[in-house]
């Protein structure tokens, strides 16, 4: 661990070294590992309950990491929980607490880090935090939400894209602009929605106006329909699980591996990462569920979109 800690102390400072790299790296892999058999344990609760939800998992991004170790420069990498993580969002709430209460927690090893659905974020973003402490050191993280919450956090990332010149709302929840007062109500109508409850008139009288004046729906929506996305073979069931994201001028590249082959998967990220490269690698199952999934990558934000024009219906 303190070789661990050391690598992350060079990335915090820009002094990184190849060594430092090739560290974390095998910490990455660690986390992959682990993430696998924690996978196998939600699938066989989600198959018992036989719920509608979408599952995945992921490692946090190089960039990520560093600017996480930038901002907390007290924590270290050994205990940062959520370098391997998992997520699953459910189509209704009732499976939500389903799911939380089958899964057992104390027992199952797993603790409530955050619960965001019961206590917001002041920026209105809604899930809970789980994590893990597995017996290898490794902290797996593992998140729920519902469908819903999920389309509010993944256009809040395609929003900080288009918006970039205002900085990262996802991270800076301090940012105060038409963009951040806009979704804050949205999540408390969402909230409303996920209820059964009346949405409130004057409240969305004020997400419709702000939505017209920042024209946010409309810069989402374009931006989805500009992606090209680049490798269609790779819509196949039969090519694996593991997925790498690689988005560069405006085009999304995809790259398909399976067990046996993510090795090879992971060089090629971890490669992408070091050029300072826009990639991601992730799990889901096919193609479907990478859309579901991850939106936000492939510049989907359908769901959103559809709950705000129902607005005005």
């Amino acid at each position: 661990m303190k070789r661990l800690n050391k690598a992350g102390k060079a990335f915090r400072n820009g002094e990184a070294e190849p060594e430092d790299f090739l560290v974390l790296n095998d910490w990455r892999g660690r986390c992959s590992a682990e993430l696998s058999n924690v996978r196998s344990h939600i699938n066989t609760i989600l198959r018992s309950l036989e719920v509608d939800a979408i599952v995945s998992q992921r490692l946090k991004r190089l960039p990520t990491i560093i600017s996480k170790l930038k901002h907390f420069p007290k924590m270290q990498l050994s205990t940062m929980q959520d370098i391997a993580g998992i997520r699953v969002s459910f189509r209704y709430s009732e499976d939500l607490a389903r799911f939380l209460s089958r899964l057992k927690l104390g027992t199952s090893g797993f603790t409530v880090a955050r619960d965001y659905i019961k206590d917001p974020a002041e920026s209105g973003y809604r899930s809970i935090h789980l994590v893990k402490t597995m017996n290898s050191k490794v902290k797996v993280e593992l998140q729920i939400r519902t469908q819903v919450q999920h389309a509010w956090a993944t256009t809040v990332e395609i929003s900080d894209v288009l918006f970039k010149h205002e900085g990262e709302y996802k991270r800076d929840h301090t940012i105060d602009t038409d963009r951040s007062a806009f979704f804050k109500e949205v999540s408390k109508l969402m909230e409303m929605y996920e209820r059964g409850e009346t949405l409130d008139e004057a409240l969305t009288a004020t997400v419709l106006k702000l939505n017209d004046k920042i024209a946010l729906t409309n810069r989402v929506k374009q931006f989805g329909n500009a992606l090209q996305v680049v490798n269609e073979h790779t819509k196949g069931k039969s090519r694996g699980s593991y997925w790498l994201i690689k988005i560069e001028a405006g085009r999304i590249f995809l790259s398909r591996a399976s067990e046996a082959k993510k090795e090879e998967l992971i060089q090629q990220y971890t490669r992408l990462e070091e050029e300072g490269k826009e990639a991601v690698m992730v799990k889901v199952d096919d193609y479907e569920s990478l859309e579901k999934a991850y939106p936000n990558y492939l510049g989907d934000a359908s769901m959103f979109i559809n709950f705000i024009n129902e607005l005005t219906a």
